[in-house]
């Protein structure tokens, strides 16, 4: 797997993504594994009307388009966008507040992931946004989730060496991975969702419930917020 083709596969979005086999539509978030991406500490199941703290910030962020992937709970009524970075240190916050969301609301909100890859060009970054892509067109994605909680448990460890063995545990076809990286199939998403992120600013690593951030300690502020919204 080659650096010069991973920093081509982000600078051109000029083909079209490989159209994704048809993926098991998305039931429940899975609960994540043993020791895997839960993040530190606990938090406080949401109560309604809470005070404290400050409200959430809006963002113009447009609705989610219709190939983007559901992760869990496609039919509820409020949406959350993943913008997830599992090369940060703190990605475990993210997976947390997302667990808290689905504990304290459950079949409320309608998960829907964006990609956000880097735009460095750098292997490790580029690798791991392909393979998480990759994931979701093989398997679906509940497999894209399931590689995120990897990826966002060894987030210092994401080389290429590493993350052909990621695949390898996820029993990915390996070689697609390897033509991923080469044929542009990505692009298209990756470039749409990069550009929402900038024109919107949308930091990396967010939770927007509707157009709301979330503050990765008080997911449930934005969620409340949210639903009244919703609600009037």
């Amino acid at each position: 797997m080659r650096s010069a083709a991973l920093a081509a596969v982000l600078l051109s979005c000029t083909h079209p993504p490989t159209p994704p086999s048809t993926p098991t539509p998305p039931a429940e978030l899975p609960p994540p594994p043993a020791g895997e991406g839960g993040g530190g500490g606990t938090s406080t199941p949401a109560k309604e009307g809470g005070g404290g703290g400050t409200s959430p910030k809006s963002l113009l962020l447009p609705a989610p388009p219709a190939d983007a992937p559901v992760i869990a709970n496609p039919s509820a009524p409020l949406v959350a966008q993943l913008f997830l970075d599992p090369s940060d240190p703190r990605c475990s916050d993210a997976l947390a507040a997302v667990d808290a969301i689905e504990r304290d609301f459950p079949g409320e909100v309608r998960f829907v992931w964006r990609f956000a890859p880097s735009d460095d060009g750098s292997d490790e970054l580029a690798g791991w946004a392909i393979l998480q892509a990759e994931a979701h067109r093989q398997k679906g994605a509940a497999a894209l989730w399931q590689m995120h909680r990897t990826l966002c448990a060894h987030h210092d460890a994401l080389s290429m060496r590493d993350l052909d063995r990621y695949a390898r545990d996820a029993a990915l076809d390996v070689g697609e991975l390897d033509a991923a990286l080469g044929d542009h199939r990505f692009a298209k998403p990756f470039a749409r969702d990069e550009r929402v992120m900038r024109d919107a600013g949308v930091p990396r690593g967010a939770i927007v419930v509707g157009t709301l951030l979330a503050d990765p300690a008080r997911p449930a502020d934005a969620v409340r917020a949210a639903r009244a919204h919703v609600a009037k």
